[in-house]
């Protein structure tokens, strides 16, 4: 790694930072890391920043990665700043003053390189010397003593630290007032003990009750009870934690009078983070955000993300001041946090665990990201998120896995990949399809068929021996005739059953004529045809169907009919 100008600025600066690589296997991703954790600058071999500030104070990592190993190398940046009052610590600081009693003074300040203190301004208070206590290389602790012998000396005092790159002025204000506390400000180390004083600077004190109320930037939470012995009471915070955060008032009375202490104590809580919460969120560009906010006093140092207990390396990460929500006596308060990010580009597995583990210089958090989270989004109305149902994931080619039911691409819209339970309903609607068309075109058959059988039941069938006795009328059409192959007519033997005709069956004008009026007589004829070999195996036959021709054919008798008489043998004849 090269930072150009230099890796030793001023804030404000312009700072470049080139990252070289050597291999003979491509491609080679590049990525950017600040005290462990990944940068959300784009893939490239150098990373620029155009006005450099006192928080990007530390080491940065270049990482280089193909598909045959990773190669990191790693580069102290030093930026050179004017003191900075800690982000914590206001403007001006109060503290409470007690006539001929030391009363203590410290604040905290960011400085590079370590500053100079001096007093530079003296309201008639007797003055100790500055003491520049060094927390971490960029932090310092400022502290001094002042004590008062009259009541003019209170009021505003000052402190100028000062480096190569400029200085700062501390404000510093000594206040009296009859309800005093001590101390105005305090941190306590979580699972410790620590002890808050509230004095009743009268007199007469007799008969006094005092009472702790604890709030969170004027949001009141509950009301403690302390020890009180004379003028003092003594509010004692056991096993503290992030729940004992805020202010602490402190109020004295007697029925009649009620004092109450104008500065109130500041208590923080150093300890290891704690988690306020986490969400998983699904980008517009079908990526995956998994968020985790949390509380740390002081602020963390290393944050890593892991899959499956694996850090991860591929994917980009990043750390961010946010407000934050934390719980305390049933009551949710707003809180200056932090938020991490995780964005994921990728496929993931569908049981894949992912934890998030935040450091700070009293311990560690470490966050399963819950998987209901992760669960709910594979389906959500018609969206599909990223993640699949595969057992494994090569390192960079997990976009070419596409296992059943599920795609590397959320389906938003008609053209993207189905789910198994749209693919299921897809079949079940063309199989529904198609069983709708076969049965309509099944009853359409049928229908068809039986109107084919209605007509053909309805029209008279005319054997051809019929034919030759039929009469050839002047008023008939060949179209009437049923319709035959004419080219390649069909016979059929007929077998004649023997009768008795008697007289009586043939009528003639002069036996009746009162039917018809005319001197023709109509007969109805009846043909007995085939024989059925399947009744009782014996020579007796199943007569034919008795078919009546409509219109009935008429015979009239041969002597008397004027008409001419005509024999056909085939349906051509007829034609003809």
């Amino acid at each position: 790694m090269r930072a150009e100008p230099s890796s030793v600025l001023e804030e404000q600066s312009r700072l470049t930072l080139f990252c070289v690589t050597k291999t003979n296997t491509y491609p080679v991703n590049i990525q950017w890391l600040f005290e462990g954790n990944i940068l959300q600058e784009e893939d490239s071999d150098a990373l620029y920043i155009e006005k450099l500030n006192r928080n990007q104070f530390g080491e940065y990592s270049c990482r280089a990665t193909n598909r045959v190993g990773a190669g990191q190398a790693n580069i102290n940046i030093t930026v050179r700043y004017k003191p900075y009052l800690q982000d914590f610590e206001s403007h001006p600081q109060s503290f409470e003053a007690v006539i001929n009693h030391p009363t203590p003074v410290e604040i905290m300040i960011q400085s590079f390189p370590r500053p100079k203190c001096a007093w530079t301004r003296n309201n008639g208070g007797k003055l100790a010397s500055i003491k520049v206590t060094e927390i971490r290389p960029d932090v310092f602790a400022i502290s001094s003593t002042v004590m008062l012998q009259k009541e003019s000396q209170f009021g505003m005092y000052e402190i100028r630290a000062r480096n190569p790159y400029g200085s700062l002025d501390i404000k510093i204000n000594l206040v009296s007032l009859i309800v005093s506390i001590r101390p105005l400000n305090i941190n306590c180390n979580v699972s410790s003990t620590i002890e808050l004083q509230c004095f009743l600077n009268l007199n007469a004190s007799s008969n006094w009750t005092s009472m702790w109320l604890h709030s969170i930037k004027g949001n009141k939470l509950e009301e403690r009870t302390g020890i009180t012995l004379g003028n003092k009471s003594t509010l004692t915070i056991n096993f503290c934690d992030f729940q004992d955060i805020g202010d602490y008032t402190c109020t004295w009375s007697s029925g009649i009078k009620i004092y109450s202490s104008t500065y109130p104590a500041t208590v923080g809580v150093y300890g290891s983070p704690i988690l306020s919460s986490q969400n998983v969120d699904l980008q517009r560009d079908d990526s995956l955000l998994l968020s985790v906010k949390f509380y740390s006093v002081p602020k963390p140092i290393s944050i890593i993300w892991l899959e499956n207990d694996k850090r991860l390396h591929l994917n980009r990460s990043s750390l961010m001041r946010t407000s934050i929500a934390l719980k305390i006596s049933e009551t949710e308060v707003q809180f200056d946090g932090f938020s991490s990010n995780l964005l994921l580009e990728e496929p993931i597995l569908y049981d894949s665990q992912f934890s998030c583990v935040v450091t700070n210089e009293y311990g560690y958090m470490d966050v399963l990201i819950d998987k209901r989270l992760l669960v709910g989004l594979i389906k959500d109305g018609n969206t599909i998120t990223k993640i699949i149902q595969t057992s494994t994931l090569s390192k960079r080619n997990t976009s070419s896995l596409k296992p059943a039911g599920y795609t590397d691409e959320p389906t938003h819209t008609l053209t993207g990949m189905l789910t198994n339970d749209q693919i299921y309903i897809m079949i079940c609607g063309v199989v529904l399809v198609i069983l709708f068309i076969v049965m309509t075109v099944f009853i359409k058959n049928q229908i068809r068929i039986n109107q084919v059988h209605k007509r053909t039941d309805q029209q008279p069938v005319v054997p051809l021996v019929a034919l030759n006795y039929q009469e050839r009328e002047k008023s008939s059409d060949v179209s009437d005739l049923p319709q035959r192959n004419i080219e390649n007519p069909e016979y059929e033997e007929i077998q004649f059953i023997p009768f008795e005709v008697e007289t009586e069956d043939y009528l003639t004008p002069e036996h009746d004529s009162s039917k018809s009026g005319s001197d023709s007589s109509i007969e109805r004829q009846y043909l007995e045809l085939d024989h059925d070999s399947s009744k009782s195996g014996s020579d007796s036959s199943i007569e034919r169907q008795y078919l009546e021709l409509d219109p009935p054919h008429t015979y009239e008798e041969i002597s008397l009919s004027r008409r001419d008489l005509q024999v056909y043998s085939t349906c051509e004849d007829i034609l003809e």
